[in-house]
């Protein structure tokens, strides 16, 4: 997804990367991982592998395992993008 001046937003693009993954319609920010979208450790943990190698960036296993919600995991790939 591509915002006004052409460039992809963290959250759009790991809401893509989630409804790719999971083969969903449309991931909303305030979605659970677990109970509403039914994403198990094997899943995330294809989920956080696309997001690293997508952003540039490694995701620690505690910081992985302390996301709960879409939003969180957008909030964690933001703040680790800009460290």
């Amino acid at each position: 997804m591509i915002n006004e001046n052409g460039n992809s937003t963290v959250r759009d693009a790991v809401h893509l990367v989630l409804e790719l993954h999971l083969g969903v319609d449309k991931v909303e920010t305030r979605q659970r991982l677990s109970e509403d979208l039914e994403v198990d450790s094997f899943d995330l943990m294809n989920i956080i592998v696309v997001l690293e190698q997508d952003f540039d960036i490694r995701i620690s296993e505690t910081a992985a395992a302390s996301v709960r919600t879409v939003g969180e995991l957008v909030s964690l790939v933001e703040s680790l993008r800009l460290s």
